[in-house]
């Protein structure tokens, strides 16, 4: 059976059971828009043991789930920080992507292995100890994600500062 066909006469039933189980066309909606090309996975907001007055080794790391490469060139970073991805920064399919606040200081932490190459940065401002909100946005400025964290519960205790 053809592929396409297959995907839509899936989307097909899956509309009509929502109907049928009282769903409106809001959620239907919903329910069949695809998942963001790109997701924000990671972050580390509190390095461990970097009680500086700069924390030189957060992080955000982001994932592709998509089975094609996607172009980063015209994205960025809003919110708590800001990054502007330069022209050709790209993901790979299901691949991830590190934007530092320290580039070079987070690439000497040999335990994460990473290369120069495969860290962007560096961002300016700060994932805020305490808590805070930032998005990543396309080029045609379309947030895409949003991650707001906070170092009380319901976020386990391990983020902040220990490593988690």
């Amino acid at each position: 059976m053809n592929d396409s066909i297959s995907r839509l006469s899936l989307v097909g039933v899956v509309a009509a059971l929502a109907s049928a189980c009282g769903a409106n066309d809001s959620s239907i909606s919903e329910m069949l828009t695809p998942p963001p090309a790109v997701v924000i996975s990671e972050i580390m907001y509190h390095p461990v043991d970097e009680n500086a007055a700069e924390d030189n080794h957060e992080f955000i790391e982001l994932y592709n789930p998509a089975d094609s490469a996607v172009d980063l060139t015209g994205w960025q970073l809003t919110g708590g920080v800001k990054f502007a991805f330069p022209a050709g920064a790209s993901i790979s399919a299901h691949g991830y992507r590190v934007i530092a606040k320290n580039r070079a200081a987070l690439v000497m932490v040999g335990s994460y292995g990473l290369t120069a190459s495969e860290v962007l940065g560096d961002y300016t401002g700060n994932l805020d100890n305490g808590g805070g909100t930032f998005n990543l946005v396309d080029g045609s400025n379309v947030t895409i994600d949003t991650v707001s964290y906070d170092d009380k519960f319901p976020w386990p205790i391990g983020a902040d500062a220990l490593g988690a």
